[in-house]
Protein backbone atom coordinates (compact mmCIF):
# COMPACT_ATOMS: atom_id res chain seq x y z
CA UNK A 1 0.00 0.00 0.00
CA UNK A 2 1.23 3.52 -0.81
CA UNK A 3 0.30 6.90 0.81
CA UNK A 4 0.42 10.10 -1.12
CA UNK A 5 -0.17 13.65 0.26
CA UNK A 6 -1.89 16.01 -2.12
CA UNK A 7 -2.64 18.98 0.15
CA UNK A 8 -3.09 19.66 3.80
CA UNK A 9 -5.90 17.49 5.07
CA UNK A 10 -6.10 15.09 2.02
CA UNK A 11 -4.48 11.65 1.64
CA UNK A 12 -4.85 9.19 -1.33
CA UNK A 13 -4.43 5.52 -0.49
CA UNK A 14 -3.55 3.25 -3.48
CA UNK A 15 -3.53 -0.49 -3.01
CA UNK A 16 -1.51 -2.97 -5.06
CA UNK A 17 -4.72 -4.52 -6.38
CA UNK A 18 -5.91 -1.19 -7.62
CA UNK A 19 -2.63 -0.62 -9.33
CA UNK A 20 -2.74 -4.05 -10.94
CA UNK A 21 -6.30 -3.52 -12.08
CA UNK A 22 -5.36 -0.27 -13.61
CA UNK A 23 -2.49 -1.97 -15.41
CA UNK A 24 -4.73 -4.84 -16.79
CA UNK A 25 -7.67 -2.70 -17.82
CA UNK A 26 -6.04 -1.93 -21.11
CA UNK A 27 -6.32 -5.68 -22.22
CA UNK A 28 -9.81 -6.93 -23.48
CA UNK A 29 -10.66 -10.74 -23.58
CA UNK A 30 -12.71 -11.83 -26.71
CA UNK A 31 -15.48 -14.49 -26.06
CA UNK A 32 -14.96 -17.85 -28.00
CA UNK A 33 -17.65 -18.93 -30.49
CA UNK A 34 -18.87 -22.25 -31.96
CA UNK A 35 -17.15 -22.91 -35.28
CA UNK A 36 -18.75 -26.28 -36.09
CA UNK A 37 -20.61 -29.18 -34.52
CA UNK A 38 -20.54 -32.95 -35.02
CA UNK A 39 -23.46 -35.30 -34.45
CA UNK A 40 -22.89 -38.84 -33.24
CA UNK A 41 -23.66 -41.44 -34.43
CA UNK A 42 -23.49 -40.31 -38.04
CA UNK A 43 -25.76 -43.17 -39.14
CA UNK A 44 -27.97 -45.60 -37.26
CA UNK A 45 -30.45 -48.35 -38.06
CA UNK A 46 -33.42 -48.80 -35.75
CA UNK A 47 -36.33 -51.18 -35.49
CA UNK A 48 -39.74 -49.53 -35.34
CA UNK A 49 -40.32 -48.47 -31.74
CA UNK A 50 -36.62 -48.33 -30.95
CA UNK A 51 -34.70 -45.25 -29.77
CA UNK A 52 -31.26 -43.77 -30.36
CA UNK A 53 -29.67 -41.01 -28.21
CA UNK A 54 -27.64 -38.44 -30.12
CA UNK A 55 -24.63 -36.54 -28.82
CA UNK A 56 -23.41 -33.14 -30.09
CA UNK A 57 -19.77 -32.08 -29.92
CA UNK A 58 -18.78 -28.46 -30.62
CA UNK A 59 -15.51 -27.19 -32.04
CA UNK A 60 -14.83 -23.62 -30.90
CA UNK A 61 -13.07 -20.67 -32.44
CA UNK A 62 -10.07 -21.30 -30.23
CA UNK A 63 -9.85 -24.91 -31.55
CA UNK A 64 -11.08 -26.40 -28.32
CA UNK A 65 -13.93 -28.95 -28.27
CA UNK A 66 -16.66 -29.85 -25.85
CA UNK A 67 -19.95 -31.68 -25.54
CA UNK A 68 -23.13 -29.62 -25.84
CA UNK A 69 -26.10 -30.63 -23.73
CA UNK A 70 -28.06 -27.37 -23.92
CA UNK A 71 -28.83 -24.85 -26.58
CA UNK A 72 -29.30 -27.51 -29.27
CA UNK A 73 -32.44 -27.80 -31.40
CA UNK A 74 -33.35 -30.93 -33.40
CA UNK A 75 -35.49 -31.54 -36.49
CA UNK A 76 -36.42 -34.51 -38.73
CA UNK A 77 -36.77 -34.60 -42.51
CA UNK A 78 -39.43 -37.33 -42.17
CA UNK A 79 -41.34 -37.36 -38.91
CA UNK A 80 -43.33 -40.39 -40.12
CA UNK A 81 -40.05 -42.29 -40.03
CA UNK A 82 -38.18 -40.88 -37.01
CA UNK A 83 -38.73 -38.04 -34.53
CA UNK A 84 -36.15 -36.40 -32.22
CA UNK A 85 -36.94 -35.14 -28.73
CA UNK A 86 -35.71 -31.84 -27.32
CA UNK A 87 -32.87 -33.62 -25.57
CA UNK A 88 -31.74 -35.56 -28.66
CA UNK A 89 -33.46 -38.93 -28.26
CA UNK A 90 -34.60 -40.25 -31.68
CA UNK A 91 -37.64 -42.55 -31.76
CA UNK A 92 -38.22 -44.85 -34.76
CA UNK A 93 -41.80 -44.45 -36.00
CA UNK A 94 -42.12 -46.17 -39.37
CA UNK A 95 -40.00 -47.93 -41.97
CA UNK A 96 -37.88 -45.64 -44.14
CA UNK A 97 -35.01 -43.17 -43.92
CA UNK A 98 -34.89 -39.78 -42.17
CA UNK A 99 -32.24 -37.11 -41.74
CA UNK A 100 -32.01 -35.77 -38.19
CA UNK A 101 -30.47 -32.27 -37.98
CA UNK A 102 -28.99 -30.67 -34.86
CA UNK A 103 -28.58 -26.86 -34.89
CA UNK A 104 -26.53 -24.66 -32.53
CA UNK A 105 -26.34 -20.90 -33.12
CA UNK A 106 -26.89 -21.34 -36.82
CA UNK A 107 -24.39 -24.18 -37.13
CA UNK A 108 -25.87 -27.59 -38.12
CA UNK A 109 -24.94 -31.27 -38.40
CA UNK A 110 -26.96 -34.21 -39.71
CA UNK A 111 -27.24 -37.94 -39.03
CA UNK A 112 -29.08 -40.50 -41.15
CA UNK A 113 -31.55 -42.79 -39.40
CA UNK A 114 -32.81 -45.91 -41.19
CA UNK A 115 -35.88 -47.54 -39.69
CA UNK A 116 -36.80 -51.14 -40.46
CA UNK A 117 -39.76 -53.25 -39.49
CA UNK A 118 -39.07 -55.83 -36.81
CA UNK A 119 -38.22 -59.32 -38.08
CA UNK A 120 -41.40 -61.37 -38.39
CA UNK A 121 -41.93 -63.83 -35.59
CA UNK A 122 -43.33 -67.33 -35.72
CA UNK A 123 -46.99 -67.35 -34.72
CA UNK A 124 -47.72 -71.03 -35.39
CA UNK A 125 -46.13 -74.15 -36.84
CA UNK A 126 -47.48 -77.14 -38.74
CA UNK A 127 -46.01 -80.53 -39.56
CA UNK A 128 -46.39 -82.73 -42.61
CA UNK A 129 -47.41 -85.44 -43.14
CA UNK A 130 -50.36 -84.87 -40.83
CA UNK A 131 -50.91 -88.59 -40.25
CA UNK A 132 -48.25 -91.26 -40.47
CA UNK A 133 -48.53 -95.04 -40.63
CA UNK A 134 -45.31 -97.04 -40.81
CA UNK A 135 -44.14 -100.61 -40.70
CA UNK A 136 -41.47 -101.48 -38.13
CA UNK A 137 -37.92 -100.43 -39.09
CA UNK A 138 -39.10 -97.99 -41.77
CA UNK A 139 -38.61 -94.23 -41.68
CA UNK A 140 -40.48 -91.04 -42.55
CA UNK A 141 -39.10 -87.52 -42.80
CA UNK A 142 -41.19 -84.81 -41.12
CA UNK A 143 -41.31 -81.27 -42.45
CA UNK A 144 -42.06 -78.29 -40.19
CA UNK A 145 -43.56 -75.12 -41.66
CA UNK A 146 -43.81 -71.84 -39.75
CA UNK A 147 -46.46 -69.17 -40.17
CA UNK A 148 -45.04 -65.73 -39.39
CA UNK A 149 -46.48 -62.50 -38.03
CA UNK A 150 -46.40 -60.99 -41.52
CA UNK A 151 -48.64 -63.83 -42.80
CA UNK A 152 -45.83 -65.52 -44.74
CA UNK A 153 -44.92 -69.18 -44.38
CA UNK A 154 -41.58 -70.91 -44.64
CA UNK A 155 -40.03 -74.27 -43.91
CA UNK A 156 -38.23 -74.30 -40.55
CA UNK A 157 -34.95 -76.14 -40.95
CA UNK A 158 -33.35 -75.04 -37.68
CA UNK A 159 -34.43 -74.00 -34.22
CA UNK A 160 -36.89 -76.88 -33.92
CA UNK A 161 -36.75 -79.74 -31.44
CA UNK A 162 -38.63 -83.03 -31.60
CA UNK A 163 -39.88 -85.49 -29.03
CA UNK A 164 -41.71 -88.83 -29.12
CA UNK A 165 -44.22 -89.72 -26.44
CA UNK A 166 -43.37 -93.40 -26.88
CA UNK A 167 -39.80 -93.98 -28.09
CA UNK A 168 -40.40 -97.72 -27.86
CA UNK A 169 -42.86 -97.31 -30.75
CA UNK A 170 -41.04 -94.70 -32.84
CA UNK A 171 -38.06 -92.44 -32.33
CA UNK A 172 -37.30 -89.12 -33.97
CA UNK A 173 -33.95 -87.51 -34.71
CA UNK A 174 -32.92 -83.90 -34.55
CA UNK A 175 -33.72 -83.34 -38.23
CA UNK A 176 -37.24 -84.75 -37.96
CA UNK A 177 -36.58 -88.26 -39.28
CA UNK A 178 -38.99 -90.72 -37.68
CA UNK A 179 -37.90 -94.35 -37.28
CA UNK A 180 -40.57 -96.95 -36.54
CA UNK A 181 -39.45 -99.38 -33.84
CA UNK A 182 -42.39 -101.58 -32.86
CA UNK A 183 -46.15 -101.73 -33.31
CA UNK A 184 -48.15 -99.16 -31.40
CA UNK A 185 -48.99 -95.45 -31.44
CA UNK A 186 -46.94 -92.44 -30.44
CA UNK A 187 -47.29 -88.68 -30.62
CA UNK A 188 -44.43 -86.76 -32.17
CA UNK A 189 -44.20 -83.15 -30.97
CA UNK A 190 -42.27 -80.48 -32.84
CA UNK A 191 -41.38 -77.34 -30.85
CA UNK A 192 -40.06 -74.10 -32.29
CA UNK A 193 -37.63 -73.02 -29.60
CA UNK A 194 -37.77 -69.24 -30.05
CA UNK A 195 -41.56 -68.95 -30.12
CA UNK A 196 -42.37 -72.10 -28.07
CA UNK A 197 -45.02 -72.95 -30.70
CA UNK A 198 -45.75 -76.65 -31.05
CA UNK A 199 -47.38 -79.07 -33.47
CA UNK A 200 -48.17 -82.75 -33.10
CA UNK A 201 -48.55 -85.72 -35.40
CA UNK A 202 -49.74 -89.19 -34.49
CA UNK A 203 -47.56 -92.03 -35.73
CA UNK A 204 -49.02 -95.50 -35.93
CA UNK A 205 -46.67 -98.41 -36.38
CA UNK A 206 -48.43 -101.48 -37.74
CA UNK A 207 -47.21 -104.92 -38.61
CA UNK A 208 -47.09 -105.39 -42.37
CA UNK A 209 -49.93 -107.40 -43.85
CA UNK A 210 -48.79 -109.89 -46.45
CA UNK A 211 -51.52 -109.09 -48.97
CA UNK A 212 -51.95 -105.35 -48.37
CA UNK A 213 -50.19 -102.24 -49.56
CA UNK A 214 -48.00 -100.31 -47.13
CA UNK A 215 -46.84 -96.74 -47.63
CA UNK A 216 -43.10 -96.50 -48.24
CA UNK A 217 -41.21 -94.61 -45.57
CA UNK A 218 -40.15 -91.11 -46.51
CA UNK A 219 -42.86 -90.58 -49.12
CA UNK A 220 -46.13 -90.08 -47.23
CA UNK A 221 -48.33 -87.33 -48.74
CA UNK A 222 -45.98 -86.77 -51.69
CA UNK A 223 -47.10 -86.44 -55.30
CA UNK A 224 -45.41 -89.28 -57.19
CA UNK A 225 -45.55 -89.56 -60.99
CA UNK A 226 -43.01 -92.16 -62.08
CA UNK A 227 -41.22 -95.28 -60.88
CA UNK A 228 -38.14 -97.17 -62.03
CA UNK A 229 -35.85 -99.96 -60.89
CA UNK A 230 -32.24 -100.78 -61.65
CA UNK A 231 -30.73 -103.78 -59.96
CA UNK A 232 -31.40 -103.52 -56.24
CA UNK A 233 -32.14 -99.78 -56.38
CA UNK A 234 -35.61 -98.31 -56.85
CA UNK A 235 -36.45 -94.76 -57.91
CA UNK A 236 -39.65 -92.74 -57.80
CA UNK A 237 -40.11 -89.35 -59.39
CA UNK A 238 -42.00 -86.77 -57.35
CA UNK A 239 -43.02 -83.16 -57.74
CA UNK A 240 -40.07 -82.38 -55.44
CA UNK A 241 -37.49 -84.44 -57.34
CA UNK A 242 -36.10 -87.95 -57.40
CA UNK A 243 -36.32 -90.33 -54.43
CA UNK A 244 -34.15 -93.43 -54.12
CA UNK A 245 -34.58 -96.68 -52.19
CA UNK A 246 -32.00 -99.36 -51.48
CA UNK A 247 -34.37 -101.62 -49.53
CA UNK A 248 -36.90 -102.64 -52.19
CA UNK A 249 -39.07 -99.61 -51.59
CA UNK A 250 -39.48 -99.94 -47.82
CA UNK A 251 -38.03 -96.45 -47.42
CA UNK A 252 -37.05 -93.68 -49.83
CA UNK A 253 -34.83 -90.64 -49.46
CA UNK A 254 -34.47 -87.57 -51.64
CA UNK A 255 -31.61 -88.10 -54.11
CA UNK A 256 -31.68 -84.91 -56.11
CA UNK A 257 -28.31 -83.15 -55.97
CA UNK A 258 -27.87 -81.14 -59.15
CA UNK A 259 -31.46 -81.71 -60.28
CA UNK A 260 -33.19 -78.39 -59.68
CA UNK A 261 -36.32 -79.28 -61.66
CA UNK A 262 -39.40 -77.50 -60.38
CA UNK A 263 -42.30 -79.85 -60.99
CA UNK A 264 -42.68 -83.57 -61.45
CA UNK A 265 -40.17 -86.11 -62.70
CA UNK A 266 -42.28 -88.11 -65.16
CA UNK A 267 -39.98 -90.84 -66.43
CA UNK A 268 -36.70 -92.72 -66.20
CA UNK A 269 -34.40 -94.64 -68.52
CA UNK A 270 -30.94 -96.13 -68.20
CA UNK A 271 -28.03 -97.63 -70.08
CA UNK A 272 -24.84 -99.31 -68.97
CA UNK A 273 -23.32 -95.99 -67.88
CA UNK A 274 -26.05 -93.55 -66.91
CA UNK A 275 -29.46 -93.13 -65.34
CA UNK A 276 -31.72 -90.54 -67.00
CA UNK A 277 -34.76 -88.68 -65.71
CA UNK A 278 -37.40 -86.84 -67.70
CA UNK A 279 -38.53 -83.80 -65.74
CA UNK A 280 -40.45 -80.58 -66.13
CA UNK A 281 -37.22 -78.67 -66.80
CA UNK A 282 -35.62 -81.09 -69.22
CA UNK A 283 -33.54 -84.24 -69.08
CA UNK A 284 -31.13 -84.93 -66.24
CA UNK A 285 -28.36 -87.55 -66.20
CA UNK A 286 -26.62 -89.36 -63.35
CA UNK A 287 -23.43 -91.41 -63.45
CA UNK A 288 -23.63 -92.51 -59.80
CA UNK A 289 -27.04 -94.18 -59.69
CA UNK A 290 -28.99 -91.07 -58.81
CA UNK A 291 -26.75 -89.59 -56.13
CA UNK A 292 -25.95 -86.55 -58.28
CA UNK A 293 -27.50 -85.24 -61.49
CA UNK A 294 -26.60 -82.87 -64.31
CA UNK A 295 -28.85 -81.19 -66.85
CA UNK A 296 -28.60 -82.66 -70.35
CA UNK A 297 -31.15 -80.78 -72.48
CA UNK A 298 -29.13 -79.13 -75.25
CA UNK A 299 -31.33 -79.01 -78.34
CA UNK A 300 -34.65 -79.69 -76.61
CA UNK A 301 -36.88 -76.73 -77.41
CA UNK A 302 -39.65 -77.59 -74.93
CA UNK A 303 -38.12 -78.60 -71.60
CA UNK A 304 -41.41 -79.76 -70.08
CA UNK A 305 -40.90 -83.42 -70.93
CA UNK A 306 -43.35 -86.28 -70.35
CA UNK A 307 -41.30 -89.46 -70.75
CA UNK A 308 -38.04 -90.99 -71.89
CA UNK A 309 -36.97 -94.36 -73.32
CA UNK A 310 -33.78 -96.03 -74.52
CA UNK A 311 -33.90 -98.07 -77.72
CA UNK A 312 -30.67 -99.60 -78.92
CA UNK A 313 -27.99 -96.96 -78.52
CA UNK A 314 -30.40 -94.04 -78.78
CA UNK A 315 -32.51 -92.08 -76.33
CA UNK A 316 -35.92 -90.62 -77.08
CA UNK A 317 -37.67 -88.00 -74.97
CA UNK A 318 -41.22 -86.77 -75.53
CA UNK A 319 -43.29 -83.78 -74.51
CA UNK A 320 -45.73 -81.12 -75.71
CA UNK A 321 -43.52 -80.31 -78.71
CA UNK A 322 -43.12 -83.82 -80.05
CA UNK A 323 -40.13 -86.16 -79.98
CA UNK A 324 -36.40 -85.50 -79.56
CA UNK A 325 -33.59 -88.00 -80.09
CA UNK A 326 -30.06 -88.24 -78.70
CA UNK A 327 -27.34 -90.41 -80.22
CA UNK A 328 -24.69 -89.49 -77.64
CA UNK A 329 -26.16 -90.40 -74.24
CA UNK A 330 -27.97 -87.11 -73.81
CA UNK A 331 -25.09 -84.74 -74.54
CA UNK A 332 -27.18 -83.22 -77.32
CA UNK A 333 -30.67 -83.68 -78.75
CA UNK A 334 -32.31 -83.15 -82.13
CA UNK A 335 -35.97 -82.84 -83.08
CA UNK A 336 -37.29 -86.22 -84.22
CA UNK A 337 -40.74 -85.56 -85.57
CA UNK A 338 -44.31 -84.95 -84.41
CA UNK A 339 -43.59 -81.25 -83.93
CA UNK A 340 -46.53 -79.59 -82.25
CA UNK A 341 -48.04 -82.89 -81.12
CA UNK A 342 -48.60 -83.25 -77.37
CA UNK A 343 -46.89 -86.58 -76.66
CA UNK A 344 -47.68 -88.08 -73.25
CA UNK A 345 -45.98 -91.52 -73.21
CA UNK A 346 -43.26 -93.50 -74.97
CA UNK A 347 -42.03 -97.11 -75.15
CA UNK A 348 -39.74 -99.19 -77.36
CA UNK A 349 -40.13 -102.71 -78.72
CA UNK A 350 -36.57 -103.39 -79.83
CA UNK A 351 -35.86 -100.42 -82.15
CA UNK A 352 -39.52 -99.68 -82.89
CA UNK A 353 -40.74 -96.60 -81.03
CA UNK A 354 -44.35 -96.14 -79.89
CA UNK A 355 -45.71 -92.90 -78.48
CA UNK A 356 -49.09 -92.14 -76.93
CA UNK A 357 -50.44 -88.69 -77.66
CA UNK A 358 -53.04 -86.35 -76.29
CA UNK A 359 -55.60 -86.32 -79.09
CA UNK A 360 -53.73 -88.01 -81.95
CA UNK A 361 -53.78 -91.63 -80.82
CA UNK A 362 -50.72 -93.89 -81.12
CA UNK A 363 -47.84 -93.08 -83.45
CA UNK A 364 -45.14 -95.56 -84.46
CA UNK A 365 -41.66 -95.25 -85.97
CA UNK A 366 -39.55 -98.06 -87.41
CA UNK A 367 -36.68 -95.83 -88.64
CA UNK A 368 -35.29 -94.27 -85.47
CA UNK A 369 -37.93 -91.51 -85.43
CA UNK A 370 -37.15 -90.28 -88.93
CA UNK A 371 -40.79 -90.83 -89.88
CA UNK A 372 -43.97 -91.61 -87.98
CA UNK A 373 -47.17 -93.43 -88.92
CA UNK A 374 -50.45 -93.85 -87.03
CA UNK A 375 -50.96 -97.16 -85.22
CA UNK A 376 -54.62 -96.92 -84.27
CA UNK A 377 -56.39 -99.92 -85.80
CA UNK A 378 -58.86 -101.23 -83.24
CA UNK A 379 -58.42 -98.34 -80.83
CA UNK A 380 -61.19 -96.22 -79.38
CA UNK A 381 -60.18 -92.89 -77.96
CA UNK A 382 -57.29 -90.70 -79.00
CA UNK A 383 -55.41 -90.02 -75.75
CA UNK A 384 -53.02 -92.58 -74.27
CA UNK A 385 -50.90 -91.75 -71.24
CA UNK A 386 -49.21 -95.11 -70.72
CA UNK A 387 -47.47 -97.59 -73.04
CA UNK A 388 -45.93 -100.85 -71.77
CA UNK A 389 -43.86 -103.53 -73.50
CA UNK A 390 -44.10 -107.03 -72.01
CA UNK A 391 -41.98 -109.36 -74.06
CA UNK A 392 -43.38 -108.92 -77.57
CA UNK A 393 -46.79 -107.72 -76.36
CA UNK A 394 -47.80 -104.07 -76.15
CA UNK A 395 -50.30 -102.61 -73.68
CA UNK A 396 -51.88 -99.15 -73.89
CA UNK A 397 -53.54 -97.16 -71.13
CA UNK A 398 -56.48 -95.18 -72.46
CA UNK A 399 -58.67 -92.42 -71.08
CA UNK A 400 -62.11 -92.81 -69.47
CA UNK A 401 -64.11 -95.57 -71.14
CA UNK A 402 -61.24 -97.07 -73.12
CA UNK A 403 -59.13 -98.58 -70.33
CA UNK A 404 -56.50 -101.07 -71.64
CA UNK A 405 -55.65 -102.20 -75.18
CA UNK A 406 -53.29 -104.99 -76.23
CA UNK A 407 -51.32 -105.66 -79.40
CA UNK A 408 -49.45 -108.84 -80.26
CA UNK A 409 -48.40 -107.75 -83.76
CA UNK A 410 -46.15 -104.77 -83.06
CA UNK A 411 -48.99 -102.30 -83.00
CA UNK A 412 -50.53 -103.18 -86.36
CA UNK A 413 -53.81 -103.89 -84.57
CA UNK A 414 -55.20 -103.49 -81.06
CA UNK A 415 -57.75 -105.32 -78.92
CA UNK A 416 -59.61 -103.68 -76.06
CA UNK A 417 -59.42 -105.63 -72.79
CA UNK A 418 -62.02 -105.83 -70.06
CA UNK A 419 -62.26 -108.88 -67.83
CA UNK A 420 -62.49 -107.09 -64.50
CA UNK A 421 -60.96 -103.74 -65.44
CA UNK A 422 -62.78 -100.51 -64.53
CA UNK A 423 -63.61 -97.90 -67.15
CA UNK A 424 -61.39 -95.27 -65.53
CA UNK A 425 -58.28 -94.11 -67.35
CA UNK A 426 -55.04 -96.05 -66.97
CA UNK A 427 -51.94 -94.00 -66.18
CA UNK A 428 -49.19 -96.54 -65.56
CA UNK A 429 -48.06 -100.14 -66.02
CA UNK A 430 -45.51 -102.56 -64.64
CA UNK A 431 -44.69 -106.06 -65.87
CA UNK A 432 -42.38 -109.02 -65.70
CA UNK A 433 -42.52 -112.48 -67.25
CA UNK A 434 -45.47 -113.56 -65.08
CA UNK A 435 -47.69 -110.52 -64.64
CA UNK A 436 -48.93 -107.26 -66.14
CA UNK A 437 -50.12 -104.60 -63.67
CA UNK A 438 -52.21 -101.51 -64.47
CA UNK A 439 -52.60 -98.39 -62.31
CA UNK A 440 -55.79 -96.42 -62.79
CA UNK A 441 -56.91 -92.87 -62.12
CA UNK A 442 -58.99 -93.23 -58.97
CA UNK A 443 -59.70 -96.95 -59.29
CA UNK A 444 -56.59 -98.46 -57.76
CA UNK A 445 -54.40 -101.28 -59.08
CA UNK A 446 -55.31 -104.31 -61.21
CA UNK A 447 -53.14 -107.22 -62.32
CA UNK A 448 -53.33 -110.05 -64.84
CA UNK A 449 -51.41 -113.31 -64.97
CA UNK A 450 -52.81 -114.37 -68.34
CA UNK A 451 -51.45 -111.55 -70.48
CA UNK A 452 -54.46 -109.33 -69.92
CA UNK A 453 -57.32 -111.73 -70.60
CA UNK A 454 -58.65 -111.23 -67.05
CA UNK A 455 -57.80 -108.83 -64.26
CA UNK A 456 -57.91 -108.85 -60.45
CA UNK A 457 -58.17 -105.82 -58.18
CA UNK A 458 -55.23 -105.25 -55.82
CA UNK A 459 -55.99 -102.17 -53.73
CA UNK A 460 -56.24 -103.26 -50.08
CA UNK A 461 -54.29 -100.76 -48.01
CA UNK A 462 -54.06 -98.12 -50.73
CA UNK A 463 -55.18 -94.84 -49.20
CA UNK A 464 -54.71 -93.10 -52.55
CA UNK A 465 -56.11 -94.98 -55.54
CA UNK A 466 -54.94 -92.60 -58.23
CA UNK A 467 -51.87 -94.37 -59.60
CA UNK A 468 -49.49 -92.61 -61.97
CA UNK A 469 -46.87 -95.35 -62.38
CA UNK A 470 -45.72 -98.73 -61.09
CA UNK A 471 -42.52 -100.76 -61.01
CA UNK A 472 -41.57 -104.29 -59.96
CA UNK A 473 -38.44 -104.29 -57.84
CA UNK A 474 -36.74 -106.98 -55.78
CA UNK A 475 -39.83 -109.03 -55.02
CA UNK A 476 -42.18 -106.08 -54.51
CA UNK A 477 -44.64 -104.09 -56.58
CA UNK A 478 -44.29 -100.36 -55.97
CA UNK A 479 -46.96 -97.80 -56.88
CA UNK A 480 -46.47 -94.05 -57.35
CA UNK A 481 -49.66 -92.28 -56.26
CA UNK A 482 -51.09 -88.81 -56.73
CA UNK A 483 -51.06 -87.54 -53.13
CA UNK A 484 -50.26 -90.53 -50.94
CA UNK A 485 -46.63 -91.10 -51.81
CA UNK A 486 -45.23 -94.48 -52.77
CA UNK A 487 -46.76 -97.78 -51.67
CA UNK A 488 -45.40 -101.31 -51.92
CA UNK A 489 -46.80 -104.82 -51.73
CA UNK A 490 -44.97 -108.17 -52.00
CA UNK A 491 -45.39 -109.95 -55.32
CA UNK A 492 -46.61 -112.94 -53.33
CA UNK A 493 -49.89 -111.03 -52.88
CA UNK A 494 -50.53 -111.35 -56.61
CA UNK A 495 -52.10 -114.81 -56.40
Amino acid sequence: MRLRTLAPGFVIILSTAMLLTACDSSETTAAKTVSSIALSPSTATLIIGGTQPLSVTATYSDASTGALTTGVSYSSSATAVATPSADGIVTAVGAGTASITATVSGTAATTTITVVAPAPTVTSIAVTPTTISLAPLTTQQMTVTGTFSDATTSALTSGVTFASSAPAVATIGGTGLITAVATGTTTITATHTASTRTANVTVTVVAPVADAWMVSGGTAALNMQSAWSRGTTTFVGAATGVYRSDDAGATFRLSNAGNDAVGPTRGFADDATYLYSSASQGVFRSSDLGVTWSLRSSGITELRTSGIVKAGTRLYVVGPSGVFRSDNQGDSWAAAGLAGVDVRSVAALDDVIFVGTNGAGIMKSVDFAATWVPSNTGLSGTTFRAVEVKGTTLFLGGENGSSVFRSTDSGNSWTQLAGGLPTTSVRGFASDEQVIVAGTFGGGVFYSKNNGDSWTALSTGLTDRTIFDLVISNGFLIAATNTGGAFRIPLSALK
